[in-house]
């Protein structure tokens, strides 16, 4: 209606250009933007308010996408097989059971080994096992460095020989290593330029990387100092910043702001922390703007306004505690599973010299020496930690109890 009002007084001040139908045009422009502004935010604070503590992950991730522009509505089903369309959804079922079911068939492997799984699917499996076998057994400093000094020269031997005992056994249970993304790196904070090893994956030699290489969205760097990585969370969790810096203007003050904050950008932030979270404090310090900038939009704060009213106001810690904070949560999971092979490592503090080797780590401190300091401020009994359980009862015989949450809404 406001609009309709503007274009009618835009009409009558062209064909009569007098000084009163210009002050009732400005004056209907200027109601229509107020009330245009007012919808759009009324608007944005009903829809943001409809993600509450009940709300499926689903729905929550669907809003999010729209949010950010990558939604589309879900395309209709249809495959192309053999060049006829299969549009019904029981033959399209069928259609990639009957794919899915060439693909993982048998007739895929090599006859050495389809003879070699005949024959060992004959011999019935024990799987009783006291995890006291010696290949279970934690290996101790003293004999890693009897090793290494037997070794002498020949670590590009021995790694090679790992890696054909590797692939012997990936080509016997039907596995196969892709040279394509497999790298070596030699991690180093010397500036000793180090010759490169040659290793090979059968025949086809292995790239070795100099500079930085990227696993599982994580940046390593050859001295572990993870400033690229840095650099590229910081850009990414302030790409996902733009949009709902646009919106912010609608909806100040929204508790279902810091919802997405957390949804979008925190898990940015979050996501390999405990392994970056060795650099060094300069370089950790380069995230706290972006999330100082995310709360300051989620809350409709001023730009003056002490970073510490964010934290308090929003419920969020900064990122160092962050941090610490995921760094026990890794711990304490570990801890509790006393048959994972880094729980040995993390809880013996009698394999390394912490007095002889903090002197050379001026710069950053492993994940090891950083969750000992921790445990130390915080004087935390790591003893008392219950101890993970794997349930008898598979997870799709469990009876769940039936919990009816209308009265919450």
């Amino acid at each position: 209606m406001a609009k309709k009002d503007q274009n009618k007084a835009w009409n009558r001040f062209r064909r009569y250009p007098t000084p009163v139908n210009m002050i009732a045009f400005n004056k209907a422009r200027s109601r229509a933007r107020k009330i245009h502004r007012q919808r759009k935010r009324e608007s944005w604070i009903k829809y943001a308010s409809n993600i509450t503590c009940s709300t499926s992950s689903k729905e929550v991730w669907n809003k999010i996408r729209k949010l950010s522009g990558k939604y589309s509505a879900s395309p209709v089903s249809m495959l192309v097989s053999n060049g006829v369309s299969i549009n019904t959804i029981p033959d399209i079922a069928n259609t990639l059971a009957e794919t899915f079911a060439k693909t993982s068939s048998c007739d895929n492997y090599t006859p050495t080994f389809q003879a070699l799984k005949c024959r060992e699917e004959r011999v019935k499996l024990n799987f009783f096992s006291s995890n006291e076998e010696s290949y279970n057994s934690p290996l101790i400093l003293l004999e890693l460095r009897a090793a290494l000094h037997r070794s002498g020269n020949t670590a590009a031997e021995q790694i090679q020989t790992t890696i054909n005992n590797f692939t012997k056994w990936a080509e016997q249970n039907g596995f196969v290593f892709s040279t394509e993304k497999t790298v070596c790196v030699v991690f180093s904070r010397k500036r000793v330029v180090f010759p490169n090893p040659e290793l090979f994956i059968g025949r086809s030699l292995i790239k070795v990387v100099n500079e930085e290489f990227k696993f599982l969205d994580r940046i390593f760097d050859q001295s572990l100092r993870f400033h690229r990585h840095l650099k590229d969370r910081k850009i990414r969790s302030a790409m996902a910043l733009k949009h709902p810096q646009s919106i912010s203007k609608y909806s100040l003050r929204s508790r279902p702001n810091i919802r997405l904050y957390r949804a979008l950008i925190r898990s940015k932030l979050d996501y390999g922390s405990v392994v970056y979270s060795s650099a060094c404090k300069s370089l950790l310090k380069i995230l706290d703007p972006v999330h100082h900038q995310a709360l300051r939009l989620c809350l409709g704060a001023f730009r003056t306004s002490p970073v510490e009213s964010f934290y308090a106001e929003a419920y969020e810690p900064p990122l160092d505690l962050r941090k610490k904070y995921l760094c026990l949560n890794y711990l304490m999971k570990i801890q509790s599973m006393k048959t994972n092979t880094a729980c040995s490592y993390l809880f013996n503090f009698s394999l390394y010299d912490f007095n002889s080797q903090r002197s050379s780590l001026t710069y950053s401190q492993p994940f090891h020496f950083r969750i000992r300091d921790l445990i130390n401020d915080l004087n935390l009994n790591i003893g008392k930690i219950a101890l993970y359980k794997i349930s008898e009862v598979p997870p799709w015989k469990v009876i769940y109890p039936k919990v009816d949450f209308t009265l919450s809404r």
